[in-house]
């Protein structure tokens, strides 16, 4: 839901240690973390080529406040 989501957005900021999150990197979630370092990564989505489907290149949204 928005509200676990906006939890979630919440709890790094409490931290003490280094955390790292990986997701979507939609408008939203910019918005959500925009206080922490962000870093985009393209991914080699391979699960799908051993049962016979095609590669797909996929893009994820490292978050980090280190």
């Amino acid at each position: 839901s928005p509200e676990d989501f906006d939890r979630l957005a919440a709890a790094p900021r409490s931290l003490k240690g280094r955390f790292l999150l990986t997701h979507s990197g939609t408008p939203e979630t910019r918005r959500l973390f925009k206080n922490f370092k962000f870093t985009e990564v393209a991914l080699d989505y391979t699960v799908q080529c051993q049962s016979g489907g095609q590669r797909k290149i996929g893009h994820e949204l490292l978050i980090r406040n280190y």
